[in-house]
């Protein structure tokens, strides 16, 4: 049965599927005829990650809660436009992309917070993230990137995104995103190097 089968079904009355059943593309649909129950396991599925995503960004948790219900208020309004032609994942991030660079254009001083130590991958597949340093040090080394780089980083590590698909969140050449990351990395490796055990970074013996 083709989607538009599987979505029709779904909605005709007396049709019970599990919520954990129905695929991504199956709620966005539901939302878009404004199905409550699609929207309420949507924000489920995506909330908590959309959240910690805002919070690595702009390091504030109160602006965070704030742009999270206006990025789902978006969701639940301009569903009946997704297309399919991306995943549901990756429209959803490019709308927190933009609700974000949105926030950081308004509001250039940004305020560092304490972030919880399960914010960080105990596993890091490229090794850029085992190192002997804190999870302060890493804290204070990802405020010195710029929002372009840190939030590659972001989506590679903390989110599980491959290189296309953060191209396709940030609307932006894959070579772009390859660059951006190339450099993010060298650069966290370059602070991590140079803190002492207080965390200040300090200048590189020679």
């Amino acid at each position: 049965m083709n989607r538009e089968g599987l979505l029709s079904d779904y909605m005709s009355e007396g049709h019970t599927v599990e919520s954990e059943r129905m695929s991504d593309w199956l709620l966005v649909k539901g939302v878009a005829a404004r199905d409550e129950r699609a929207f309420t396991e949507l924000y489920g599925r995506y909330s908590a990650a959309i959240y910690n995503y805002l919070v690595h960004m702009i390091f504030d948790r109160h602006v965070a809660e704030d742009l999270l219900q206006e990025i789902f208020f978006s969701i639940w309004k301009g569903a009946g436009r997704f297309r399919g032609q991306s995943s549901v994942k990756t429209w959803i991030y490019r709308i927190a992309h933009h609700q974000t660079v949105s926030w950081l254009r308004r509001n250039r001083r940004l305020r560092c917070i304490k972030l919880p130590k399960d914010s960080y991958p105990e596993h890091d597949p490229e090794g850029i993230f085992e190192t002997n340093s804190s999870h302060q040090d890493l804290r204070n080394a990802l405020f010195k990137l710029s929002p372009e780089h840190k939030e590659v980083l972001e989506l590679a590590f903390f989110h599980g995104m491959s290189y296309a698909e953060i191209a396709d969140v940030l609307q932006c050449p894959l070579g772009t995103v390859k660059s951006r990351m190339s450099y993010a990395k060298k650069r966290i490796v370059s602070v991590l190097e140079r803190q002492d055990p207080s965390g200040i970074e300090t200048s590189k013996a020679r």
